[in-house]
């Protein structure tokens, strides 16, 4: 491991990156169940366990690369069938969107938390590892939530651009 990495900072990224991109493919699931697509649910993914929504490959990748500074994965792509959705066409697009939706949620509730501790005078009297989780909360999933929406493939952003195109 190369010599500037800061194992604290490494293992509080990983601890982030694995809820931010967990909760963010259940968002796409739970959203693609309510909307009547049965194929999420048929496939136990519809849960907050968030091993279910990993692929092996990806999350060695996210840790592998952590490890330069730039951490590059993926997690296990929701399974959506739009056919069967109440409204393809609109369902399929808030199921998408609410992947990124989720990030943007993630990153408010950790800087609310932010505000608030700090707001009180609590904030600096947490462990310096915690506080780093509340940053990192913030800013990497304002990452995800962006990067997300690049419209290139297979990212959520290409399917959003292109459902909104007549």
């Amino acid at each position: 491991m190369p010599q500037d990495i800061d194992i604290a900072q490494f293992f509080a990224s990983m601890i982030v990156i694995f809820f931010a991109i967990g909760i963010h493919e259940f968002a796409h699931c739970w959203f693609a169940d309510a909307a009547g697509d049965p194929t999420p649910r048929s496939m136990g993914r519809v849960t907050l366990n968030l091993f279910k929504h990993f692929e092996p490959v990806g999350t060695f990748m996210i840790v592998f690369t952590s490890l330069t500074g730039y951490g590059i994965g993926w997690g296990k792509a929701a399974p959506m069938n739009p056919a069967r959705m109440d409204n393809p066409r609109r369902d399929f697009f808030f199921a998408v969107a609410a992947g990124p939706l989720s990030n943007v949620l993630q990153a408010a509730f950790f800087g609310f938390t932010i505000r608030v501790l700090a707001s009180t005078g609590l904030l600096y009297k947490l462990p310096q590892f915690a506080i780093m989780l509340l940053f990192l909360g913030v800013f990497i999933n304002i990452g995800l939530f962006l990067f997300n929406l690049i419209p290139l493939g297979p990212l959520d952003g290409q399917w959003l651009v292109g459902l909104l195109l007549p």
